[in-house]
């Protein structure tokens, strides 16, 4: 019998170019692990197969993401904006990376991580001022107060 994190591992790879919410992989996998999954299905609580169909759901969205995402990395979700969507991601050939064909950004190096948030701000002030054309002025919290009480 196939586990849950497998079903979820197997459909994704069946599928690499498709993005699913929780429910929709749910509905895969009952479409392709029917048979397996007939014995959950006989539980007297999933009155009807819309119940049956959240609990799956409710599997696919929780805990197991987890387990399947150590498993195999090439499982990828992305949580914003909601609902949460899972896919197939990077394929790993030769010991290269390649980008998915979903265009997203590629992993922060050591460098931009370690950036503080302070040292963010005239950044951020740049960037606003060359592409946005605004005029930004940082508030220095501690000399700043509200004695107005607005």
């Amino acid at each position: 019998m196939t586990s849950r994190p497998q079903m979820i591992i197997n459909v994704l790879q069946a599928n690499p170019d498709e993005q699913f919410t929780a429910r929709q992989l749910a509905q895969k996998i009952i479409d392709h692990y029917g048979a397996e999954l007939a014995d959950k299905r006989q539980n007297p609580r999933f009155a009807s197969d819309d119940d049956f169909l959240s609990q799956i759901a409710a599997e696919v969205g929780g805990g197991r993401t987890v387990q399947v995402k150590a498993m195999c990395p090439q499982v990828m979700t992305r949580d914003k904006p909601r609902p949460r969507l899972f896919y197939w991601g990077k394929e790993i050939d030769n010991g290269v990376q390649q980008e998915s064909s979903f265009g997203f950004a590629p992993t922060p190096s050591a460098e931009t991580v370690n950036f503080s948030e302070h040292a963010l701000y005239p950044l951020l002030i740049e960037y606003l001022s060359e592409e946005e054309q605004l005029l930004c002025r940082r508030i220095d919290e501690k000399r700043s107060s509200n004695n107005k009480g607005l």
